[in-house]
């Protein structure tokens, strides 16, 4: 809801950021098909990872099985939660406390109920506190993580660097101008807005 990619202020400098809806770029149906593709890689790198990594692995230092199904699930269930926040970080063009606050809250109240419910012996679910002191899971937790998003956040700055939208054009010009701003006045500022107006 908070994420913008500009301000209003520039929207309203730039009235030719609208062209990018009625041309429908950022809806494309190779986007779609590219967005799906790297949801099933994230989901099976989610499960095989962990999964080959750990399941022939030894059992942690007091003698506890680390590689049962529901010790696995929840070295899983924890990865995809980070995956999946991780994306959302990503994907975002400003970042405020709010976004900090709200991502980092996400991921801790996964990690709360788990200490919490692993304290009742339920369906076997039990003491899986212990697997967050290994530092195997914390390992595969961030090897996992790396390799889901390396495609998307390779593409997307392929994609930035290459074939930019218009929105990411304006963002750059912004920030070059402000750069250099401090030691200039509003007028040139507001020549320079021109120029760029001009040139989209």
């Amino acid at each position: 809801i908070w994420d913008q990619d500009l301000n209003a202020k520039l929207s309203l400098k730039y009235p030719q950021l609208y062209r990018m809806g009625l041309r429908n770029d950022k809806f494309k149906a190779w986007r779609f098909w590219l967005t799906s593709l790297d949801s099933i890689f994230q989901s099976v790198v989610c499960f095989f990872f962990p999964y080959m990594l750990l399941v022939a692995g030894g059992q942690d230092p007091h003698g506890y099985d680390a590689n049962g199904l529901y010790e696995i699930g929840t070295i899983v269930s924890g990865i995809a939660v980070c995956v999946a926040n991780f994306f959302v970080v990503f994907s975002l063009y400003s970042y405020t406390w709010l976004h900090a606050v709200i991502v980092g809250l996400s991921i801790l109240v996964y990690y709360a109920f788990v200490a919490v419910y692993s304290q009742f012996n339920t369906f076997i679910f039990a003491g899986h506190l212990r697997l967050f002191g290994n530092g195997s899971y914390w390992l595969v937790l961030i090897l996992t993580c790396v390799a889901c998003l390396i495609p998307r956040v390779t593409a997307k700055h392929f994609l930035h660097q290459y074939y930019p939208y218009d929105n990411d054009i304006i963002r750059e010009i912004e920030l070059v101008i402000h750069k250099g701003r401090n030691c200039r006045d509003d007028d040139e500022y507001d020549e320079e807005l021109i120029d760029v107006d001009e040139e989209l």
